[in-house]
């Protein structure tokens, strides 16, 4: 967030884009015999997911959309066979209080029905992340400029030792940001220009009181959460496509960066966001029922496998930075700690604007393995920030029955305008969850633990129809409709990052007095000076493969 005293806002340097493909221009036909929301246990042979058209993915109740990717082959990078032109490619992130489910759409092949084999997989051995040793050019993009790249000689574990830091208990000024960025790879030419603008070490303003790691949370306020957020991922989803574009968001960790954000709203400002976000509960419970899931996510996939051989892992983090001269109101300070885990990080807004935004950088990056790198672009820090809040999710799990190896291969992909590319596509023949209605098809695809799960959606019609027709309801039904059926595979191996603004998205679902000037965040600052939201910047990033998924996020109110 920035003071609106000294001037106007600057207008946000960075243009929606999206991950999405477009459908033909004329309707297709559906499929014949399609039966509506069945979940067709016990017919004849394998179901064939992915024979249509377009798919898409989304979680239904009790459901939180932790990332929405929607893929239309626009540029190839996603890629399945099929002889139609049309989306054929498409899937979405989501986490559940059971389940992440994210999804992609897949054609498949006809073969005699058999069942899953169960014999049990030998158990990877964890290797370890870093040797101790001199730090390498790989070192140094995974590790960032500053601490690899003039450190010749120091040991890959002094390198990721975390940096000293004080308590202060002074006044502060906070910036609204949730940001997401990763940290840079080498580069001599910025070497000495950088090593100026770092700077000293990190103080940390915060609340006395601890998080709660086991918040008393009713299952009709976790629902009411979930539900909103489910809510608030359509909308989004909406305002945010473009004709022949790809998309891939994280609503969970939007919302989460913008409910640090609406603690401190007061008035018109906070009647607007909780419009929007479809917060529906009041403040301190909404707070609460927040904390509760982000505990009951990190409790998930305990023991599983992560897609690279390590432990799986997921997390979801949240910190806040403030310039280190404003005054910030406890009891907001107490909310951040409390259900945040959010301690203010002070740092030098008005004198040392890009070493702060650095500094922030560098922090998402750490928080999501070097996946979502420089959230922040040049100069969305200025002298006029106070505070920047930040959400970071990172997920990496193994398939509970990983592709083999051998099946993928090159197959055309047909792109909307008719022609084909040629991709690497995995096959499985398996038993999986799976269900069709007369314009989509879905299919669920568990992960190592069987705690999570991806679920792909794939509309079988005009792309656009579909769209239009997605609604929670719709959701709750076909996820509801799964049901294990043996059925023929076949997913494209891929991966892609998606950046943007969502200042002109939000402000397009009603959420306009957040970045005006007359803003209320009094609950931030008690009202002594005026502060607005300048922007929002969200980035992602997906990996899919035969191993299994990789995925991160972060999200920056500034």
């Amino acid at each position: 967030m920035q003071s609106a005293r000294w001037g106007q806002h600057r207008p946000s340097s960075m243009r929606s884009s999206a991950w999405v493909v477009e459908p033909p221009s004329t309707a297709l036909p559906p499929p014949a015999n399609r039966e509506p929301l069945a979940a067709l246990e016990g017919q004849a042979g394998p179901r064939t997911f992915g024979e249509g058209d377009q798919p898409v993915a989304r979680a239904g109740h009790a459901r939180v959309l932790v990332g929405v990717a929607m893929a239309r082959a626009a540029s190839g990078t996603l890629a399945a066979p099929g002889g139609r032109p049309g989306l054929l490619a498409r899937s979405c992130a989501l986490l559940d209080t059971r389940a992440l489910r994210s999804g992609a759409g897949f054609p498949t092949r006809t073969r005699t029905s058999r069942p899953r084999e169960t014999e049990s997989r030998p158990t990877r051995e964890p290797r370890a992340r870093l040797a101790s040793h001199s730090p390498t050019r790989h070192d140094c993009g995974r590790l960032g400029r500053r601490h690899a790249c003039r450190r010749v000689g120091v040991s890959a574990e002094e390198l990721l030792a975390p940096r000293r830091t004080t308590m202060k208990t002074r006044p502060l000024a906070i910036a609204l940001v949730a940001v997401a960025a990763l940290l840079a790879a080498c580069d001599p030419a910025t070497e000495q220009e950088e090593e100026k603008q770092t700077p000293p070490e990190l103080q940390v303003a915060k609340s006395a009181l601890p998080r709660a790691v086991a918040p008393a949370v009713p299952a009709s306020d976790l629902d009411a959460l979930v539900a909103g957020n489910q809510a608030f991922a359509l909308d989004l989803y909406r305002a945010l496509r473009e004709p022949g574009k790809n998309l891939l968001t994280s609503p969970h960790s939007i919302s989460t960066a913008l409910a640090m954000a609406f603690a401190g709203a007061r008035n018109e400002t906070e009647s607007q966001m909780a419009s929007t976000l479809h917060f529906t509960l009041p403040q301190e419970r909404l707070h609460t029922a927040l904390n509760g899931l982000d505990q009951l996510l990190a409790s998930r996939g305990q023991g599983a496998s992560g897609k690279d051989g390590l432990p799986f892992r997921l997390s979801v983090v949240n910190a806040a930075w403030g310039e280190r001269t404003y005054q910030f109101e406890p009891p907001y300070l107490d909310t951040l700690a409390v259900n945040y885990g959010a301690g203010l990080n002070l740092l030098d807004f008005q004198g040392a604007p890009e070493a702060s935004r650095l500094t922030i950088n560098d922090w998402v990056a750490s928080q999501t393995e070097d996946r979502i790198r420089d959230l922040l672009p040049a100069s969305s820090i200025t002298s006029l920030t106070r505070l920047v809040l930040t959400n970071a999710v990172y997920f990496n799990a193994a398939w509970a029955e990983p592709f083999a190896l051998e099946t993928t291969s090159d197959q055309p992909f047909t792109l909307l305008d008719g022609t084909q590319v040629q991709v690497p596509t995995m096959h499985a023949s398996l038993d999986y969850k799976y269900a069709e209605g007369v314009d989509w098809q879905a299919v669920e695809l568990p992960y190592d633990g069987d705690e999570l799960s991806m679920v792909a959606l794939r509309p079988m019609g005009e792309l656009a129809a579909f769209e239009d027709g997605l609604d929670a309801a719709k959701l709750d039904a076909i996820v509801a409709a799964l049901a294990t059926q043996p059925v023929d595979l076949a997913l494209p191996r891929f991966s892609f990052e998606w950046n943007s603004s969502l200042k002109d998205a939000l402000k397009s679902l009603g959420m306009e007095a957040p970045f005006a000037a007359a803003a209320d965040f009094s609950g931030i600052n008690g009202g002594r000076e005026p502060l607005s939201i300048s922007d929002v910047i969200h980035k992602t990033f997906i990996g899919l493969d035969e191993a299994g998924t990789e995925a991160a996020a972060a999200t920056a109110v500034i």
